[in-house]
């Protein structure tokens, strides 16, 4: 077993000044890589989407392609799958999210408004689980 760091990176040409800052560095993985290996090893799937997303989504026509990529990924592997989507006190949002994720108006989304401090993310990720755990138990009885 190596006793250096693991590193993940979403930009792989930085990997050799990365590798001179810190030489205890002995495994350079790509985030493109790694995600989909760990969502292929996971049980269950869940997505916490901030609020920044949907926000420059309004200003710029920036595509959702990685966070749809690996939502299809847990989906095609068939785990049980929560989205977490920052609201920030406006509801309506809950809509644009839906379209934004391409996600059909019965797709249960999990919301939290981040402007009212961490804890109604915890609540959002404690009621994730939570029912992760029924389905999760429901599968192990078929």
């Amino acid at each position: 077993m190596s006793e250096g760091f693991e590193l993940v990176t979403g930009d792989m040409t930085k990997k050799g000044e990365l590798k001179k800052l810190v030489p205890e560095i002995e495994t350079v993985n790509s985030l493109t890589d790694l995600v989909p290996r760990l969502i292929r090893y996971s049980a269950a799937f869940i997505q916490i989407l901030p609020y920044e997303i949907l926000e420059a989504r309004r200003s710029v026509e920036r595509p959702l392609n990685w966070l749809l990529f690996e939502f299809g990924a847990a989906q095609v592997l068939q785990l049980p799958c929560m989205i977490l989507v920052d609201i920030r006190k406006a509801s309506s949002d809950i809509g644009r999210w839906k379209e934004e994720l391409k996600v059909g108006n019965d797709y249960p989304l999990l919301t939290f408004d981040s402007s009212s401090g961490p804890g109604s993310l915890y609540s959002a990720v404690r009621a994730a689980f939570q029912q992760l755990a029924i389905r999760l138990s429901g599968r192990s009885q078929l």
